[in-house]
């Protein structure tokens, strides 16, 4: 059964990260299994303890805008009950804000809540083998603003002192979308074999609302749909030593982007739960990637008593290396899950 598993996982996710060519147009994590929320809300609710909160932080292409580099922020909260035998509900809440530009800055704002059901499909609480097959939903508003604070205009102009009075009234004012609703949803199975052996595999639809995000009333500028394929698993090497391959696919318009990477996980089993990640990851995309991709990132996690830390560095190989400078982008995880109020453990995969 452990070959069969190795050679379905490795083959499937071969051909998934080959085939597609893909990059999204919304702001994306290299650590998107560290925002699950983001990615897919049937990831709402799949972790082994009684609640989680995620936070993320990025920040990229600081040679392109003046020094000012393009910041995203997540931050999410999912909570899990059980309802019927080992069946399990679990709600959520999610934001992001993305923000462009060194004068005019740019600014996506984005809240989400959400709810999932979690239906086990074979297994109970004292065997392996668990599947599961999670169906979530989230709706949520946004909103899109530019700023002028960093701008000056010809109005502030001072023609007696021959310089620039901020001071002055620039008669000009910032602009903004008309906040709007937004529907994602999606779905996800997987299997847990043992306590170092899983897989899953999920797919979910962004944006099923379209909605308009003009600056201006009187026009239309719909914000496409994206569509996401992410699948991932755990391989045990040793006792100690596991592999987690991962891979989200994504597409947005004309857009695409593929992820594919794996971290190593080393743990010794002790009381405190230590573990320590390290891996890699290689991204492909259709804009700015060359012959030789868009970019390649070093991740690094630390695993201590329900915390996890995670940080990340891109390292491009594609033509944004000239703008930037050579400069990457790098991000920062952080991740608690409560424990379970009750001694046996839910079975999940770890992301």
């Amino acid at each position: 059964m452990q070959r069969n598993i190795y050679n379905s996982f490795l083959t499937i996710l071969f051909v998934a990260a080959t085939a597609l060519n893909l990059k999204a147009q919304d702001a994306f994590f290299t650590q998107y299994y560290a925002s699950p929320l983001q990615v897919n809300p049937a990831m709402m609710g799949v972790f082994q303890g009684q609640w989680r909160m995620n936070a993320n932080y990025r920040q990229q292409w600081g040679g392109i805008f003046s020094d000012i580099p393009i910041r995203t922020i997540h931050g999410s909260f999912d909570y899990r009950l059980r309802v019927v035998d080992e069946d399990y509900l679990a709600f959520g809440i999610n934001a992001m804000q993305d923000e462009t530009g060194a004068y005019s800055k740019l600014k996506s704002t984005r809240g989400n809540l959400g709810i999932s059901y979690m239906k086990q499909l074979s297994g109970n609480r004292y065997r392996a083998d668990d599947q599961y097959l999670v169906a979530g939903i989230q709706v949520g508003t946004g909103q899109y603003r530019s700023g002028i604070d960093g701008l000056w205009f010809d109005r502030q102009y001072d023609s007696v002192a021959f310089n620039v009075n901020t001071s002055l009234a620039s008669g000009e004012v910032g602009l903004q979308s008309n906040m709007f609703l937004d529907y994602t949803a999606g779905l996800m199975w997987y299997m847990v074999a043992d306590d170092n052996m899983s897989f899953y595999i999920g797919a979910s639809a962004h944006h099923l609302s379209s909605p308009n995000i003009s600056f201006f009333g009187n026009k239309s500028e719909n914000l496409r749909r994206r569509f996401n394929l992410n699948m991932g698993g755990e391989l045990p090497l040793s006792d100690e030593l596991s592999i987690l391959p991962s891979m989200m696919a994504s597409i947005q318009g004309q857009s695409m982007m593929t992820q594919f990477g794996t971290n190593f996980r080393y743990s010794n089993h002790d009381w405190q739960e230590v573990a320590i990640r390290v891996g890699g990851a290689y991204r492909l995309s259709n804009k700015y990637s060359g012959i030789l991709g868009d970019a390649f990132t070093i991740t690094g996690m630390l695993e201590m008593n329900g915390w996890v830390f995670g940080a990340s560095y891109d390292i491009h190989t594609s033509t944004i290396l000239r703008p930037t400078n050579g400069r990457g982008a790098w991000e920062l995880s952080l991740i608690y899950v409560a424990p379970e109020r009750f001694p046996v453990k839910t079975s999940c995969p770890k992301f």
